[in-house]
């Protein structure tokens, strides 16, 4: 309510039918504005909730490749790691049976 329309409801004005009825027009025009604008407010937070839930599911999405890319790399170390030992223990083989054969 206005300024105008406290006063007059302080004074116990009688409000005409067409004043009143100007008034109630007023008073929808209002709120259908702000009704207007609560729900424009509502759209932009449910496009904002929209956009952050796949910005995390990508975040998610790239942290999981990294954990795999990281299993990945993990296990090509503990392949490279049987190789060595697996080429260690043939260097060593060699060594024995060439002492054995006196080469």
């Amino acid at each position: 309510m206005g300024f105008e329309d406290n006063v007059l409801i302080k004074l116990k004005r009688d409000y005409s039918k067409d004043e009143s009825i100007a008034f109630l027009i007023r008073r929808i025009s209002e709120l259908k504005l702000e009704k207007g604008k609560t729900d424009s407010y509502i759209q932009e937070l449910k496009h904002e909730i929209k956009v952050l839930k796949n910005d995390i599911k990508h975040k998610v999405k790239v942290v999981t490749n990294d954990h795999n890319l990281i299993r990945k790399i993990e296990k090509m170390k503990l392949k490279d790691k049987e190789k060595s030992r697996k080429i260690n223990y043939l260097i060593e083989s060699n060594k024995a049976m060439k002492e054995k054969l006196n080469i």
